[in-house]
This record gives C-alpha cells, sequence and structure tokens, in this order.
C-alpha cells in the first residue's frame, strides 16, 4: 500500500506508514483476551477446590480415594488401574481393587474389562459434579 493512500494519522510526519493505532488496538484486543481467560482459569481453580474439599468433608474416602479423585477432575481422561494404584500407594493387591471398586459403588468411576485388565476411568457424574 502507498503511504499516498493511507490516512494521515497511519502516516508519520516524515511520510513512512505509522501502524501505531492498529497496533496498539490488538494490544488492548490481547489483553482483553488474556484477562478473559485469567478469570476463567481463577473460576475453574475455585470451582475444582470447592468440589474437593467436598470430596474432603467425605470421611467415607481414604487419602488414596481422594488422589485418585483428584486426579480424576484434572484429567477427564485418565485411567487407573489396579496394578499402578498398588505400586503407587504401596498398598496390596486387594487393597487397591477394594479402593477402586468401592470408588465404583459410589459412582465416581466407571469400571472397563480390557482383556483381563479392569481399567477404571472417571464416571460422567463425577464430571458433573465438578462443574
Amino acid at each position: 500500500m502507498l503511504c499516498r493512500e493511507l490516512p494521515e494519522r497511519y502516516v508519520d510526519e516524515r511520510g513512512r506508514e505509522d501502524y501505531t493505532a492498529s497496533v496498539t488496538i490488538a494490544i488492548h484486543l490481547l489483553d482483553y483476551e488474556l484477562q478473559t481467560l485469567l478469570g476463567y482459569i481463577r473460576l475453574t481453580k475455585e470451582r475444582d477446590a470447592a468440589v474437593l474439599a467436598s470430596f474432603e468433608d467425605d470421611k467415607s474416602l481414604n487419602h488414596r480415594q481422594r488422589s485418585i479423585i483428584a486426579r480424576a477432575l484434572r484429567e477427564p481422561t485418565a485411567e487407573f488401574r489396579i496394578r499402578h494404584h498398588r505400586t503407587n500407594h504401596r498398598v496390596a493387591y486387594a487393597t487397591a481393587r477394594a479402593d477402586l471398586l468401592e470408588l465404583v459403588d459410589k459412582g465416581y468411576l466407571d469400571c472397563e474389562r480390557r482383556s483381563r485388565a479392569f481399567i477404571f476411568v472417571p464416571s460422567p457424574s463425577l464430571r458433573k459434579a465438578s462443574r
């Protein structure tokens, strides 16, 4: 674009194109979008903290189960396996299995069977509770 075609406010005193106004608008729009995103993140964190606090009050859950729920809320596509839970928390197979099956009974997790392994995934009701 030639300098002659630009409105005067976009041409500096030496006749060069000046994009200050365009850049300023772009920066303001970007700042607005970032503030909107930060507000959404803040709201999501507060909501997640409230949901986790409600699980903290549930005396029927042990600390291992609370850690599973916290991860399930952070990662809706997470998969939990008895073997990993057993190794991670250094508990017996029966304890790990009981922890996960109890969360299934409470409706926090769903259980799938793949080959010979049980795979536990966050249930849709848990996702709804976190919203």
